[in-house]
């Protein structure tokens, strides 16, 4: 169980390769599998959030990407409170983040990173072919 929290963002690129930064990601970022200099393409603003449906009550509690973590904050508000049993859990987008990427980057980033669908095809930055090693099918 992840007890810690944490204020790094995911990040993922065109080609796919998603990474862990500390800090907002600029347009362009190296990846260490293509080897290159390639487009930013979402960061994750999403995150774990619980909220206590009792009437009147303000309890709310971000957990990151850590799901464990709202599980937790809701059992302790429930062991502080005992009538209050009932929370919704979602994984919505976090304010503040949205706050920094928009504050950061003036181009359209995606804020949902996608797992299931493929990305739009634009070539990589600084990547040379070498004709010798790399033919042309003709």
């Amino acid at each position: 169980m992840n007890t810690g929290r944490t204020n790094r963002l995911l990040y993922q690129m065109e080609c796919g390769d998603i990474q862990t930064l500390d800090r907002v990601p600029d347009e362009f970022m190296f990846c260490q599998k293509c080897q290159a200099e390639v487009h930013l393409f979402a960061i994750e603003t999403r995150e774990w959030h619980v909220r206590c449906i009792y009437p009147r009550c303000k309890f709310g509690r971000w957990g990151g990407a850590s799901q464990d973590l709202v599980n937790m904050a809701a059992r302790k508000h429930s062991e502080r409170n005992p009538s209050h049993q009932k929370f919704q859990f979602t994984f919505a987008q976090h304010p503040g983040k949205v706050d920094i990427v928009r504050s950061v980057h003036s181009i359209r980033i995606h804020r949902n990173i996608l797992r299931d669908r493929k990305l739009p095809a634009r070539p990589r930055k600084n990547i040379k072919l070498d004709p010798s090693l790399d033919p042309p099918p003709f």
